[in-house]
């Protein structure tokens, strides 16, 4: 029987990865390719230009509004990045030559925003891990590839080459575009983690002490049962908690009081 001392902090990847207004996409793509804003947002849509209004996500929720559906595509990983380029493309009617691959990744990760606090809570975060060998953090993430990639770039830049190997093996990341799933954070993670444990990632039920969670949609208590609520089932078998944080700002203090908890009282259902 393996020793069962393990713990896992769940939260979302937008709870330290912000993502900016759409609005700065258009602007690049405009000064990328000489379209105007209005003409870029009515073309993403498949709209004609008169009477264009707001950025390329306005109106566009569900499968009816045509770049709502093809951007939720992606990030259920139904198309691939390439596909994502060319469909860039045929809704602006340019070429690669005129549009390519690396202008249109430039300006769509121009939304992604790593902000000098998020750097400063992912340094304390690693320092945390290096310390706490038996913990490990899942980000769950329902963007899309390309965003996400960014996002895992600029958090391994802040925390830099060394520190971020001796964490390595620590954080892990559930992407919706793997998973294939969208809108449903309880159901991400509780899958994400059996695929991550699965492939040997991440312990076992069986080693898993302890269960945190950083985000309102993502109870702990469900995380190890497929999205099933397990409040009396494993009232003697572990601690379950529900943090609420602010997301950046107190990210660190929360991961840290709750590994405090953890140490204090072990064996215990707790919520706040």
């Amino acid at each position: 029987m393996p020793e069962k001392n393990k713990t896992l902090i769940v939260l979302a990847e937008s709870q330290l990865f912000k993502t900016r207004s759409s609005d700065v996409v258009v602007s690049k793509l405009s000064e990328h390719t000489g379209i105007e804003e209005d003409t870029i947002n009515a073309k993403m849509r498949n709209e004609q230009v008169k009477g264009a209004m707001g950025g390329i996500f306005a109106g566009c929720f569900g499968s009816s509004c045509g770049f709502s559906s093809f951007i939720n595509d992606y990030k259920k990983g139904e198309i691939g990045t390439d596909d994502f380029y060319e469909e860039f493309r045929d809704r602006l009617r340019l070429g690669s030559d005129q549009l390519s691959d690396d202008t249109i990744k430039d300006c769509w990760n121009s939304m992604c925003e790593f902000s000098e606090q998020a750097k400063t809570e992912s340094v304390n975060v690693a320092r945390l891990l290096t310390k706490n060998k038996d913990t490990h953090i899942v980000f769950v993430n329902e963007t899309n590839q390309l965003q996400h990639e960014e996002n895992f770039r600029q958090f391994k830049e802040a925390l830099g080459e060394e520190s971020f190997k001796q964490i390595k093996g620590q954080i892990h990341f559930v992407n919706s575009h793997e998973i294939n799933s969208l809108g449903d954070k309880k159901r991400l993670a509780s899958e994400g983690v059996k695929v991550l444990q699965t492939s040997g990632q991440l312990p076992s039920n069986d080693q898993i002490e302890s269960v945190v969670s950083l985000h309102k949609d993502m109870k702990s208590q469900s995380i190890l049962d497929e999205g099933k609520n397990v409040s009396t089932v494993r009232k003697n078998e572990g601690k379950f908690l529900d943090i609420k944080t602010n997301g950046e700002s107190d990210m660190f203090q929360k991961i840290e009081e709750s590994l405090k908890d953890i140490e204090k009282t072990k064996g215990l259902v707790t919520q706040r």
